[in-house]
């Protein structure tokens, strides 16, 4: 490199050009070395646009890019011109244009650029181009409908094509009533609603749509808003279902999950995995345990002896709704069935009764609660009783329990009203003959046992007609039925539900039925209190 490369490389374009005014632009005039071939540096070519200075486009010096050290305002920056390329001495040559004006302050901290060292040289370094600093400031001045690029810009979408911006999803919870408008607010189209909501048992939903109304009655009477309703709201509600009205810690489950499915998520996370609800439902079973009765709530021969005697015999003077309620509830005690299956068994080619004892099937298109083959084509055995270790009179009286000659007598007295295809039918006046559901005969079974402490003149005990299953079968292990046959009258998958909520116990043996095994146990042992 000659003297003049060396004395530019150390700082200055042009020694003998440094005193021109300041702010006037550094030309090829100015330079004291030709731009012509061969004469340049090496490692720089200089391009030469009209009315601007020049700048290095390829290469390096010593000690990076050239600067004039007592210009500190460059007027101008040359760009790369598209589509300009050229091959000059073996190397390659850009032609550059003016495309942008640069501000470069003459104050300041020194920044290093990209890939220069961190311990490189101070702000008092000249051999260091101040351009490289992060306070430099780029102003394009391009013409209007064109791009630096010189292309013209891409508007993109407008407002009215990008829509308004996404809102978060907020449930009006005031405004869901049922279980089908909570999953259409989640976004459920309709084609696949009345499929969704068929997800759950009928009778799940509307326990859940009941729940959830006590839920916005109590937020609406702490004046809290139902459109923004938060766990802490959920907290407080079952808190005041368990310190004032008693409610139990399982009883809070189901209001969780009521809420729940209302409510799928209520922040970031559904209600029963937050674990605050967790710790509550967890405080409430230490508190108040559940509690498993050991005996039964209600006297199980008590209501058998006036099922023996007036209102319901003899059979030609009892009613039809009283000789229905005796045939179902005998039907439900000798077979350990829930509710929803008793309202579910069919009539026509459902229904055979011969001596050896009856079969009852399910009606067509029935759905039991646990959907597997084999309870939807469950098959309900029915044995006559006729007990032969009584004497004659006591043989005679109790015989009038037989499951059989109650489903027998019950067949004929409901030919006239009926009108549909299940067993058991309303009583209801203006729905008589038609359906029941399961609420229907747990009221009937309710009323079998209240009205014999009635007519005994006996307080009626706290009742719940889901006690005669549990007190089935019970009494059937207790009268030595396995457990095998325990678990497949009552359509229990194991014996793990039987356990954990009746009675423990395991006895092995063949299927034998447990319908002589629960009257006949009930009778022996009103037979020992006497």
């Amino acid at each position: 490199m000659g003297d003049r490369a060396r004395r530019v490389a150390k700082g200055g374009l042009s020694p003998g050009r440094s005193q021109r005014p300041c702010g006037q632009p550094f030309t090829l005039e100015d330079s004291s070395f030709p731009v012509g071939r061969g004469s340049r540096p090496a490692g720089m070519d200089l391009a030469k646009a009209p009315g601007t200075g020049f700048v290095p486009v390829s290469g390096r010096a010593k000690y990076g890019p050239l600067r004039d050290s007592t210009q500190q305002a460059v007027p101008g920056v040359l760009f790369t011109s598209a589509g300009s390329r050229g091959v000059h001495n073996r190397r390659p040559v850009i032609q550059v244009g003016r495309r942008a004006v640069l501000r470069v302050p003459t104050d300041g901290p020194h920044y290093t650029g990209v890939g220069q060292s961190q311990t490189g040289p101070s702000q008092g370094d000249t051999h260091r181009p101040a351009l490289a600093g992060q306070t430099v400031v780029l102003h394009a001045p391009v013409p209007p409908g064109l791009t630096p690029g010189g292309t013209p810009p891409d508007p993109g979408p407008t407002v009215a094509e990008r829509g308004p911006l996404p809102q978060p999803r907020v449930l009006q919870a005031g405004s869901l009533e049922t279980i089908g408008d909570a999953l259409r607010a989640t976004g459920v189209p309709e084609d696949a609603l009345e499929l969704t909501v068929a997800g759950r048992g009928r009778a799940t939903t509307s326990g859940y749509e009941a729940r959830w109304g006590i839920f916005l009655q109590w937020c609406r009477s702490q004046g809290l808003n139902t459109s923004a309703i938060t766990v802490e709201n959920a907290l407080s509600f079952l808190a005041h279902l368990f310190n004032n009205k008693g409610v139990a810690a399982a009883t809070l489950s189901v209001y969780v999950a009521a809420i729940s499915a209302f409510l799928p998520s209520i922040g970031s996370r559904t209600l029963g995995s937050d674990p605050r609800v967790t710790l509550l439902l967890r405080g409430a079973r230490r508190q108040r345990p559940p509690q498993r009765p050991v005996v039964p709530q209600w006297d199980l021969q008590l209501v058998l002896d006036s099922l023996q005697g007036p209102p319901y015999e003899p059979p030609d003077q009892a009613s039809f709704a009283t000789w229905s309620r005796k045939c179902a509830f005998l039907v439900s005690l000798c077979s350990g069935a829930r509710g929803g299956e008793l309202a579910g068994l069919g009539f026509t080619d459902r229904v055979h009764v011969q001596e050896d004892g009856a079969v009852l099937r399910p009606a067509p298109g029935f759905v039991p609660k646990v959907v597997s083959a084999a309870n939807i084509n469950r098959v309900i055995h029915l044995e006559p009783f006729r007990p032969q270790a009584l004497t004659r009179a006591r043989r005679a009286a109790v015989s009038l329990l037989c499951p059989v000659r109650a489903l027998t007598t019950f067949l004929d007295k409901s030919r006239r009203i009926r009108s549909c295809d299940r067993l058991f039918v309303s009583l209801a006046p203006g729905h008589q003959g038609q359906t029941i559901r399961a609420p229907t005969l747990a009221a009937w079974m309710w009323k079998v046992i209240t009205d014999a402490y009635v007519a005994k003149g006996l307080p009626v005990p706290h009742v719940r007609a889901h006690s005669v299953r549990a007190l089935a079968t019970s009494l059937a292990e207790l009268g030595g039925a396995s457990l095998e046959d325990i678990c497949q009258a009552a359509t229990w998958a194991g014996p793990n539900t039987f356990a954990k909520h009746y009675r423990l116990g395991v006895h092995r043996g063949g299927y034998t039925g447990i319908t002589r095994r629960v009257l006949n146990t009930a009778i022996h042992r009103a037979r020992r209190r006497r």
